[in-house]
């Protein structure tokens, strides 16, 4: 079993490192598909880790760090008011199509 499925927590680029036994940039630059030099031997390591791990890289993690996020953050006075449903429904439809061609 492995930790994702034990604790029900995602695992993270900490814990693949850790058993690789490697640094946690290390693992970053070879599950990133860098081209920093890797040698094949940490290399295969890392990626048997993450695949014993069942490691699923963070989506939102990564757009964070490319500043390109894909997220919008919402505050509304009631979630049950349908005015407001209907608003964030249409943000919804409306933002992944921004995603792609709305200057930023």
């Amino acid at each position: 079993m492995t930790r994702s499925q034990s604790s029900g927590q995602p695992t993270n680029l900490r814990q693949v490192a850790e058993l690789a036994g490697v640094s946690v940039a290390t693992a970053s630059r070879v599950l990133s598909g860098s081209d920093y030099p890797v040698t094949e031997q940490l290399r295969r390591r890392v990626e048997g880790a993450a695949t014993e791990l069942d490691h699923v890289p963070n989506a939102r993690a990564q757009g964070l760090l490319r500043r390109n996020p894909r997220s919008v953050g919402v505050i509304v006075g009631d979630v049950g008011d349908p005015y407001f449903a209907e608003m964030v429904e249409g943000l919804q439809q409306v933002a992944p199509r921004c995603w792609t061609r709305c200057p930023t």
